[in-house]
């Protein structure tokens, strides 16, 4: 079979961008397009390697496991070691399985428009066909959401502690399909909370509200948009943020930066894909 490069990089761009956003359905993770796109591109480069002689199953395995490290980082952030660490396995999951159905494909009789070595795959088939097949497989990841959180109630009461600066504060939450605010460089969820929410953390004053003044270490500004209006809204990066629920008890540890908004709220607002 002939390699060509071109398809060689585009069919791997275009499936790792699939096996990103699958990961990301799958894991509740925020990842934007741009993100996906630039991950999907380092993936490719390791995709080169197919166009290496046969190497060995130690060489295979170094370079799959750091284009995944590479990959993950790029699209999800680091977010913490544990997030980063259940990140990568559950995308290495994703990425044997479809590799594996490949390599069974490339085995049987009508698998000759696919090459599997080291790890990566090449199709030499058309673009038509690999975007149905590829879209199935995506389609199949949504379903298999869906299926996991069908039943699912996110109604009723919830406690949200965050850890800043070495102080805490415990503030009532509601989970909110509707705020879908994330944060465009690292693609993760803002819990939305008001100021006097947070005074056992912050005093009057801390809390930045324009560009006029020096910004404190460890804030930065995003935007928002609502049906009252928009603007920008100062977020922060906890060291910590649990999530419980009042009713059942369950209780998870949130990957999120809280945006402080200047209104009084009665409740924190966090989108319920973050409570897993």
């Amino acid at each position: 079979m002939y390699i060509y490069i071109d398809v060689l990089i585009v069919t791997s761009v275009y499936i790792d961008f699939l096996l990103i956003k699958a990961a990301g359905k799958l894991l509740r993770l925020r990842c934007t397009t741009a993100r996906s796109i630039l991950a999907a591109l380092a993936g490719s480069l390791f995709s080169l390697t197919l166009l290496l002689p046969p190497p060995g199953a130690l060489f295979s395995a170094a370079v799959r496991i750091v284009s995944v490290m590479c990959m993950v980082l790029i699209a999800f952030g680091f977010g913490g070691a544990a997030r980063y660490v259940k990140t990568c396995i559950v995308f290495s999951l994703i990425s044997f399985l479809f590799a594996g159905m490949c390599f069974f494909l490339s085995q049987s009789a009508a698998g000759g428009f696919i090459l599997c070595r080291g790890g990566a795959v090449y199709f030499d088939i058309s673009l038509t066909v690999l975007i149905i097949s590829t879209a199935a497989a995506y389609c199949a990841a949504l379903l298999y959401r869906k299926i996991t959180d069908k039943g699912t109630d996110f109604r009723g009461t919830y406690t949200l502690t965050v850890c800043f600066g070495g102080k805490y504060a415990s503030v009532k939450a509601a989970a909110d399909t509707g705020n879908t605010l994330a944060d465009s460089v690292t693609g993760d969820s803002i819990i939305v909370c008001g100021e006097k929410q947070l005074s056992d953390i912050f005093s009057s004053g801390d809390i930045p509200r324009s560009f006029s003044a020096a910004v404190p270490k460890g804030w930065r500004f995003v935007p928002y948009n609502t049906a009252s209006g928009s603007g920008i809204m100062p977020v922060f990066r906890p060291q910590s943020i649990y999530i419980r629920n009042d009713e059942n008890g369950k209780r998870c540890r949130a990957e999120a930066l809280i945006g402080v908004a200047e209104a009084d709220m009665e409740t924190a607002v966090f989108d319920p894909v973050i409570f897993n």
